[in-house]
């Protein structure tokens, strides 16, 4: 019951960008989510509230690979983890994909592990069903495909202790910025929005060009 009252059913936006990575974008779900705890599964435990930096959801969406094996036929079963990489609107101030920041969600970045993984045949989906979409839309529209998806959570989370340090170094590899940028997002939102000082030094090594569109989302949209 714990697991249900943190559940979402929706319909999710799934690009496809370079180098093999893919967006997942909820638009709009940022508030209203009941957090349970992964050690606890009891409603009577749990809360309203808005997500926060460093938790991630659990993502299953239902979707046909563009090449089946016989593997993909288990894809509608599978569930995986994901972090949130922007803090919530009433505190983000960090670059969104979405255009409107009272519609703005959630945002999931998903790194290709190759041929025949769930990644894999997620962002060969994606990249299909994009060009379907811009040949439908020849006015310079978005290659966004729209899924189906159970999403749960939001689930851990760091502490304010760890969010109002004075002096905080934030450090990633790779895909795993997605997660720094949520904290890094509701760091600096924490400290403009109380007019605190400090530090925040973030360093982050990648190895593949893909991972360099995150760079972008560094940039502060507005004070």
């Amino acid at each position: 019951a714990g697991r249900l009252a943190g559940m979402r059913v929706r319909y999710v936006e799934v690009e496809a960008l370079e180098g093999g990575m893919t967006r997942v974008g909820m638009r709009g779900l940022r508030g209203g989510w009941r957090y349970v705890p992964s050690s606890l599964h009891f409603p009577a435990l749990t809360r309203q509230l808005d997500y926060s930096a460093g938790q991630h959801v659990s993502l299953r969406l239902f979707f046909a690979p563009p090449s089946p094996s016989l593997f993909s036929a288990f894809r509608l079963f599978e569930s995986h983890p994901f972090s949130i990489s922007n803090a919530p609107p009433s505190t983000g101030v960090l670059s969104s994909s979405s255009s409107s920041d009272s519609n703005r969600g959630i945002d999931l970045f998903i790194r290709s592990c190759g041929r025949g993984t769930w990644t894999g045949d997620l962002f060969a989906k994606a990249q299909l069903g994009g060009r379907v979409a811009a040949d439908r839309n020849r006015d310079g529209g978005k290659r966004v495909l729209h899924m189906l998806a159970v999403v749960e959570g939001p689930y851990e989370g760091l502490g304010y202790e760890e969010m109002g340090q004075e002096n905080v170094l934030l450090v990633a590899g790779g895909s795993g910025m997605s997660f720094v940028l949520g904290v890094l997002d509701e760091c600096v939102g924490q400290r403009i929005k109380s007019g605190r000082g400090g530090k925040i030094e973030v360093v982050w090594a990648i190895r593949a060009r893909c991972e360099s569109l995150l760079l972008p989302r560094l940039c502060i949209r507005r004070t």
